[in-house]
């Protein structure tokens, strides 16, 4: 049996994808998931916007961590952008669907992942999160809401784990990581949307161009250096001179 398990949520692409190419644990287990199967990792189905994958997801978390003993891991960091554009030319069924892939399922899945951890297991849970949950883009509404939900969500869950008993001395952490701009599928589509409709076009666009989006591997080695994170950081922020923490009250850590 492998000492490490990580699950890692849309592994087939961009940073998931760099995440699962640059584990620095030897002979981790590493399960992707999400809709598409990994051409090389086991692979459980994950839709975002499918409540019932998600009871699947769970259970498999209960399965697999019912008698290990390890370390596990696990980093939610599949989305969904179905909503990109602005608010007024968004149909509200595609706006809801938003909502519940980038806000209910990820807090849903946490959940599930922390209450399967047996107590005294080295264990945590990353929420990949984005500058848009503090600072708001036109045409991310519905993302922009999500991502701040999820933090304000890492910080009430990290308070209840703090005060529940362990009698072995371990607790599971609990973070979240705005990556910045990275070079990603995603970020390569809303480059090419129609400013009408989504009008940071053109920031995204100047940012694949002038290399200020970073390459996905880059900013998965700075993500990995970044865990176990210290016990009073909350958040994690990515960027090009290195990888920052902040705790739970916005304060940096030196």
């Amino acid at each position: 049996m492998a000492e490490t398990l990580i699950w890692i949520s849309g592994a087939t692409s961009g940073i998931g994808q760099a995440l699962a190419r640059t584990v620095p644990y030897a002979g981790a287990r590493v399960i992707n998931l999400s809709r598409t199967p990994h051409p090389e990792l086991e692979s459980v189905a994950l839709d975002l916007e499918d409540r019932s994958s998600w009871k699947r997801v769970a259970e498999h978390f209960a399965r697999e961590l019912a008698q290990f003993k390890g370390r596990a891991l696990f980093i939610q960091n599949a989305v969904s952008i179905k909503d990109v554009g602005l608010m007024e030319k968004t149909e509200p069924a595609v706006y809801a669907d938003s909502l519940t892939a980038n806000a209910v399922a990820p807090i849903v899945l946490g959940v599930s992942f922390l209450q399967a951890l047996p107590p005294g297991v080295e264990g945590g849970l990353l929420m990949v999160s984005a500058g848009g949950a503090v600072k708001p883009y036109p045409g991310h509404s519905a993302y922009n809401a999500s991502k701040a939900a999820l933090e304000q969500w890492v910080r009430g869950v990290r308070l209840e784990i703090g005060t529940r008993p362990d009698s072995r001395g371990k607790r599971p952490w609990v973070a979240a990581v705005r990556p910045g701009f990275v070079n990603t599928p995603m970020l390569q589509s809303v480059a090419k949307l129609d400013r009408e409709r989504y009008p940071n076009v053109d920031t995204m666009e100047k940012a694949r161009v002038d290399g200020t989006a970073l390459p996905p591997e880059f900013i998965a080695k700075q993500i990995w250096s970044g865990l176990p994170p210290k016990p009073s950081a909350a958040v994690l922020i990515c960027g090009a001179k290195g990888l920052r923490a902040f705790t739970d009250d916005g304060a940096e850590i030196q």
